[in-house]
C-alpha cells in the first residue's frame, strides 16, 4: 500500500505552534466584543430612560419629581452599573424663549425647583455617564462619556 501523505519530521509541533499564536488574537477579539457589547448595551439603557423620561414630562406637564423617578426606576432594571453614577439633566425650552435646566444624579429624585411647562414646551431628557471605563485586556484601557438624550413636547391643554 503506497502512503499518500508522509509527515515530514520537521513538522511536528507546528500545529501547537500556531496554536499558540493564535489563540491570544482570539481571545482579544472575543473579549473586545464582550466589552463593547456590555458597553452598547448600558447606552441602550441610557437612551430607554431618556425617552421614558421625555415622555413622562411630556404627559405630565413638566413635573420633574415624576420624571425623575420614571428615569430611575428605568435605569435600576436596565442599566448594569446601577443608577449610582448617572446624572440626568432636563431642559424646558417655552416657546416664549424661557429656558430652565437641572441637572443631578439620579438617585437624588428629590426637586428644589419644580416647573410649570406650558403647552408647546420643548422638554430635553439627557442621562449621561461620565468616565465610563472600557478595558479590554491586552488592548486597550479607555474612558468616554455614555449619553442618552430624548426630546418631548408638553401636550397637557
Amino acid at each position: 500500500m503506497i502512503k499518500l501523505y508522509k509527515k515530514n519530521q520537521n513538522e511536528q509541533g507546528s500545529l501547537t505552534l500556531e496554536l499558540a499564536f493564535i489563540t491570544p488574537v482570539l481571545l482579544m477579539i472575543i473579549l473586545g466584543s464582550i466589552f463593547l457589547g456590555l458597553a452598547f448595551i448600558n447606552k441602550s439603557a441610557l437612551l430607554d430612560a431618556s425617552f421614558a423620561g421625555a415622555q413622562t414630562a411630556g404627559y405630565y406637564g413638566g413635573d420633574t419629581q415624576e420624571v425623575r423617578e420614571d428615569i430611575y426606576a428605568m435605569l435600576q432594571t436596565r442599566y448594569l452599573r446601577g443608577p449610582n453614577n448617572v446624572q440626568v439633566s432636563i431642559k424646558y425650552l417655552a416657546a416664549d424663549g424661557t429656558n430652565y435646566e437641572q441637572t443631578q444624579a439620579a438617585n437624588e429624585v428629590e426637586v428644589t425647583t419644580p416647573v410649570p411647562a406650558m403647552p408647546g414646551t420643548a422638554i430635553t431628557v439627557t442621562t449621561y455617564t461620565k468616565d465610563y471605563n472600557l478595558n479590554i485586556p491586552f488592548v486597550s484601557n479607555r474612558t468616554f462619556d455614555l449619553v442618552g438624550t430624548s426630546v418631548s413636547r408638553n401636550n397637557n391643554q
